[in-house]
């Protein structure tokens, strides 16, 4: 037999394990090639999602320097901010935005609340009357139980500085936009602020103020017009219950404390009235001179715990101030909030809002339509209004009057009140209502989240200081966490 004999058959079996070889080789490649690629695509995606989550995470951190952030509207749990409604990077994004500790209350980070309380939908809430053409500036956030044309009743010029228009809609299917507001409504910067609808009625929002036990004792003592001490040519005042007016004479001091006026004309005529010591170190000088009484202001020096006053009201309780009337209260705490007045709410009729159960005091009278403001200063020269705390009067009325241009009408910690009437002022730089400009700061977690084939989240705890002038300096970043 020779050898081709012999070979014959055996290269069947060399090709077929060739063929093996070769299969198992081009399986391990391909199989290779295929992890590699999902590899690809999992780190793809990863960049992706951290890339959208820190973009999302960035615009978060501008949105807080804008004073823009809902999370000033409190609340637990994560509130969405507005303005990322399309995907970054093909993923879906979404920043929440919460407040984990502070000193700051809920209200005190709005300019104006205007509750719209006892009024229909056709009824206005805010109102600026004619006279001259000098625009009235609101400094800071501001919110609105709704937008719809009934709820403004404009002639001169309504500015909304630093800050967006919340306006309140139940299912906001159909937002107001700038367009759809007045005129004579205007932001600035405008192409930063603008209205934002928001499903969360203010009462859920803003919880009052804390309130004092209001019942006469020996360190609260029921006071009598005539219970004053005179200092020199001042009449100084001590906290307590009063139910017929203070003797104001040309001028006075109220000690810093606590004041319930029930059913009281509180009317300021030729008189100058300063409430409350001011903490040099966290409010700086008061903004009008009351020279007769600072010998009793220095007396009464006080840490910034119980510094200033407040004036809380009851029953037809208001405050007037009328032909060459000056009031000027400093800010008192009460909870988390400073305030300088509060119309006591009535638990039995405002159950959704009122939370002074158990507190002493006659809940306010006076409506948004009331023959009497909770608060009104009188048209004309040389009446002057400045509080440095909140106005809390979320069923009643502020009203200023037409004033000359020498003066002052200021509410510089905010207000909340269900209707808000400017009327004209001859000065823009003697009108404002803005935010407390008060050293308080809040810590907010800011959570910014990327889905795309997975989900990428970042944390960031922030130290927020929405009052800071300097943008730069309102707020600082002291953790950055991703998972």
């Amino acid at each position: 037999m020779n050898n081709h004999a012999r070979d014959r058959g055996s290269a069947l079996p060399i090709v077929l394990v060739i063929t093996l070889v070769l299969s198992l080789v081009v399986v391990n490649i391909t199989s290779y090639v295929s992890a590699d690629l999902r590899y690809s695509r999992v780190t793809a995606d990863r960049a992706a999602r951290l890339a959208a989550a820190d973009a999302v995470m960035n615009y978060g951190v501008d949105q807080l320097k804008l004073r823009n952030a809902a999370c000033l509207l409190g609340g637990g749990g994560g509130t969405p901010l507005p303005g990322l409604s399309a995907g970054l990077n093909g993923a879906t994004t979404t920043v929440t935005c919460q407040r984990v500790g502070g000193g700051i209350g809920d209200i005190q980070a709005w300019a104006a609340v205007m509750t719209g309380e006892g009024l229909s939908n056709s009824e206005y809430l805010l109102s600026t009357q004619s006279g001259n053409s000098l625009a009235k500036t609101l400094g800071g956030p501001v919110y609105m139980a709704r937008a719809t044309p009934g709820a403004f009743s404009l002639g001169p010029t309504v500015k909304i500085k630093d800050g967006p228009l919340y306006n309140y809609d139940s299912t906001c299917a159909t937002p107001v936009t700038p367009a759809s507001l007045p005129s004579q409504l205007v932001f600035e910067p405008n192409l930063i602020y603008g209205p934002i609808c928001t499903t969360v009625a203010w009462y859920t929002l803003f919880g009052d103020p804390t309130v004092p036990n209001l019942t006469p004792s020996a360190s609260f003592p029921a006071q009598t017009s005539s219970s004053f001490v005179l200092n020199g040519t001042c009449h100084v005042f001590s906290p307590g219950v009063y139910t017929t007016m203070p003797d104001l004479g040309n001028n006075a001091y109220f000690k810093s404390g606590n004041y319930y006026f029930l059913n009281v004309s509180f009317d300021v005529i030729s008189s100058t009235v300063t409430a409350g010591y001011a903490d040099p170190a966290g409010l700086g000088p008061r903004e009008i001179a009351n020279t007769a009484c600072d010998a009793a202001h220095d007396a009464d020096i006080q840490p910034p715990a119980t510094a200033g006053a407040t004036f809380f009201l009851g029953g037809t309780s208001y405050i007037r101030i009328e032909q060459n009337g000056t009031l000027e209260i400093d800010l008192r705490k009460q909870g988390t909030n400073y305030v300088s007045i509060h119309a006591l709410c009535d638990t039995a009729t405002s159950a959704l809002w009122c939370d002074q159960t158990g507190v002493s005091g006659t809940p306010s009278t006076l409506t948004a339509k009331s023959t009497n403001a909770v608060v009104y200063v009188d048209p004309g020269n040389q009446k002057q209004l400045i509080t440095h705390g909140l106005l809390y009067a979320p069923s009643g009325r502020l009203e200023f009057g037409n004033a000359t241009s020498t003066a002052q009408q200021k509410m510089l910690g905010g207000l909340v009140v269900s209707r808000l009437v400017l009327q004209s002022s001859a000065s823009a730089s003697n009108f404002e209502i803005a935010v407390a400009t008060s050293p308080i700061d809040v810590t907010v977690l800011l959570t910014a989240t990327a889905t795309k084939n997975g989900t990428t989240t970042i944390q960031s705890v922030i130290d927020y200081r929405p009052y800071q002038a300097d943008i730069k300096l309102r707020l600082a970043i002291t953790s950055w966490r991703v998972t």
